[in-house]
């Protein structure tokens, strides 16, 4: 600690409630107030040097420099540290109660802030930013702010406050109101604030018990249906087929749902800072019946697709807003374990899946009352509890809702959805309903090209959005960790889904299982995953060194992946579940990981913009997976019957058809010989997709290697444990 200024005699300064606070280090030189109230700056050796006595010796280093705070007299402050002013965030505490918060970049710690615009209490951090070369900045989100006490470890400042201070902000902007371009944007502190007895403990939105018992049924329930609705078409493909023909596009039975998840992920995510989070909600929950109604009563594959592709719209927005009913309405040290809780929820959902799909399409009922049970839970439970329980939650707007809507980037929007459907639609349909030099597949690829392109170039230079809005969080790329844990989510989530939608058609197609005996051999997929993910949510943040989680991940991965490439169709049941469990665990280990180490590696303030981020990986790499597995299916499986059949007079279309190997109308009645042939080609066309399994395996110990070994202390489902880098 540095020696403190001498005392000297205290100024008479009129009492008033509130004080303009003046940039002037010559002024803070000839004002000193209790010592119990302290603010310490380093000071620059040249401003050192220009401020000292021409006869004092001067010494080489920077000493602190003591300013003095008071609550009721006038006050006064050096300009502050350009590398804190980066990091300093407001923040409220309970009067004589400090805690530790999430720390800042550059080792500068704050505690846990809490906002209260409009007399409503909303948690959560600030946004603080710098204007260009100027060290000024703003804190948004609000007009006040209570502070009582700050401690700052890098730079040396030390921010000690006796009794808590209402800060106003100057709010809006980020240009000086002073001509002093040191100017911070607090224009005043007023006297100090006393806690009534009443006011809530709580830095969350309130809500009675009972009526939060009904908001969590709620949104478990609500992720339990996402989780039921991505596996539940996984083992009855082949029935599908068989009702509505048109094999060519049986992938998009997997593409669709997840290609409507990935054109609207981030988009939604903007949304829950502008409209009321209950109809959001709610609406979330209409367009998910609206899909799954459109699936079950289907007459074509087409419509079914389009059915597909609407619950997936539906279903991540559920999920969205499920998220950020727990980030409002509870603690911080209890959010963790209800994020937990929706996963967990979502996991059972992947497991049952299967099960009921292949329970009504084994029964006297259809298929389709797969879809319709989901419409009738929904319909039983979310409805009611969505529209007459949920509390209301409208974000605070600085403008009205068109301006804000206006600031939404949806030309990133379009350009993002173009892309992943040209993609797509490109690449299922080249060979099986195109031909590979068809006018419209080359038209295709050519839109294809340009809209990547542009929307590359959008997001970079932020055309017609700002860098603040735009959709995709380019800012994250500058981070070699936030592209690393992109990568690693992405292989994860090929790893899953790829085995997920491929191992029932292994079965029912070359081996003539029936529905019902198809979610059994899903199970050593599914029950590992769930339980290696669950295991590793909650020993990652006691680790703390998470880049051997993704290296284990990696291996696992292509152990298993290559197991799959050997097998034929005399390959025991045995040898194909424990390739499943290899895989599956190698994907729990990182399939959720990045997003409890982008919380840590990430300030505050860009901890939305790095859960959107990760969630466009997982969502976006299981469009492309599925959609390439999709065409190594179409066109290899083809190559393969071809060459079987070769010299025997089967034309184009009876070849394509027999890629459902029994369930083909074509295989009926056929010869041993023709059967057997068939099959095996079959099987190596399935086998072959998992090399996209094994790539991802490669690719992510890669990745690995890539990563900083650092220890972090980060936040798991047990409660907030920080950041700590060693």
């Amino acid at each position: 600690m540095a020696p403190e200024v001498p005392p000297k005699p205290y100024p008479i300064i009129p009492k008033k409630s509130t004080v303009q606070i003046q940039r002037s280090i010559s002024e803070v030189q000839r004002q000193t107030v209790p010592e119990s109230l302290r603010i310490q700056f380093p000071v620059s050796r040249q401003q050192q040097e220009s401020e000292s006595p021409p006869k004092r010796e001067r010494s080489n280093a920077a000493s602190p420099q003591v300013v003095n705070v008071c609550p009721d007299e006038g006050v006064s402050s050096p300009p502050l540290p350009r590398n804190l002013l980066s990091n300093l965030s407001a923040l409220r505490t309970n009067q004589g109660n400090t805690h530790e918060g999430r720390p800042a970049r550059n080792g500068v710690q704050i505690p846990r802030p809490s906002f209260h615009p409009s007399g409503i209490s909303s948690s959560g951090y600030s946004t603080v930013r710098s204007s260009g070369t100027s060290p000024s900045f703003v804190i948004e989100e609000a007009s006040e702010a209570t502070i009582q006490h700050v401690r700052v470890s890098k730079p040396r400042v030390t921010y000690n406050f006796s009794r808590p201070f209402r800060i106003a902000l100057n709010r809006g902007s980020t240009k000086s109101t002073s001509s002093n371009a040191n100017q911070t944007g607090i224009t005043h502190i007023s006297t100090p604030h006393v806690k009534p007895k009443n006011e809530p403990e709580s830095e969350t939105c309130e809500i009675s018990k009972w009526r939060w018992v009904f908001a969590c049924l709620n949104m478990f329930s609500g992720a339990l249906l996402y989780g039921i609705d991505t596996t539940i078409a996984v083992n009855i493909q082949g029935i599908i087929y068989q009702d509505l023909g048109s094999l060519q596009n049986l992938p998009w039975i997997g593409i669709g749902f997840f290609l409507g998840s990935a054109a609207v992920v981030l988009p939604l995510q903007k949304f829950v800072t502008l409209y009321n989070l209950k109809w959001m909600l709610l609406s979330s929950f209409v367009v998910f019946v609206v899909g799954n109604t459109l699936c079950g009563a289907a007459p074509v594959m087409a419509e079914f697709i389009v059915g597909r592709i609407i619950a997936g719209i539906g279903g991540v927005g559920v999920i969205i807003f499920n998220f950020a009913y727990t980030s409002i309405f509870t603690a911080p040290n209890h959010r963790q374990f209800y994020h937990a809780g929706i996963f967990l929820f979502w996991n059972i959902g992947m497991i049952v899946g299967p099960v009921i799909g292949g329970s009504f399409s084994d029964s006297s009922v259809s298929w389709r009352w797969s879809f319709y049970i989901i419409i009738i839970f929904t319909g039983a439970i979310n409805f009611p509890i969505s529209s007459l329980l949920m509390p209301h939650f409208q974000p605070p707007l600085e403008s009205s809702t068109g301006k804000e809507l206006a600031t939404i980037d949806w030309l990133g929007t379009f350009l993002n959805t173009t892309v992943f459907t040209l993609f797509a639609i490109v690449v299922t349909f080249q060979g099986a309903i195109w031909s590979w030099k068809s006018p419209a597949a080359i038209v295709i690829w050519y839109i294809f090209g340009l809209s990547l392109i542009a929307h590359i170039l959008q997001q970079i230079y932020s055309i017609y959005t700002s860098p603040t809005h735009r959709i995709f969080p380019v800012e994250l790329l500058r981070s070699r960790t936030m592209i690393l844990l992109f990568i690693v989510t992405s292989c994860a989530t090929a790893a899953l889904v790829i085995p997920l939608y491929y191992v029932p058609l292994l079965f029912q197609f070359t081996r003539g299982e029936d529905t019902l005996q198809t979610p059994i051999y899903l199970l050593p997929l599914l029950i590992p995953f769930v339980f290696t993910l669950l295991v590793t949510s909650a020993i990652l943040p006691l680790a703390k060194l998470y880049p051997p989680f993704y290296l284990a991940g990696g291996i696992l991965i292509s152990i298993g992946g290559t197991i799959f490439l050997r097998i034929t169709p005399s390959t025991s049941r045995g040898s194909i579940y424990g390739a499943e469990s290899v895989m599956a665990i190698g994907a729990g280990l990182t399939f959720q990981s990045a997003y409890t180490i982008a919380a840590a590696k990430t300030r505050s303030d860009k901890a939305a913009t790095a859960v959107s981020l990760i969630s466009i990986a997982q969502v976006g790499s299981a469009t492309i997976a599925l959609t390439v597995a999709g065409t190594i299916f179409q066109n290899l499986g083809y190559h393969n019957l071809a060459c079987a059949f070769v010299g025997r007079r089967f034309e184009v279309e009876e070849l394509r058809g027999m890629l459902a190997g029994r369930m083909s109308p074509v295989l009926r009645g056929a010869s041993e010989e023709i059967m057997v042939l068939a099959l095996e080609a079959i099987v190596d066309t399935i086998a072959k997709g998992f090399a996209l399994v094994v790539a991802a395996g490669g690719v992510m110990v890669l990745a690995a290697a890539g990563m900083r070994w650092e220890r972090l202390k980060m936040k798991g489902i047990w409660g907030d444990r920080g950041l700590e880098e060693e």
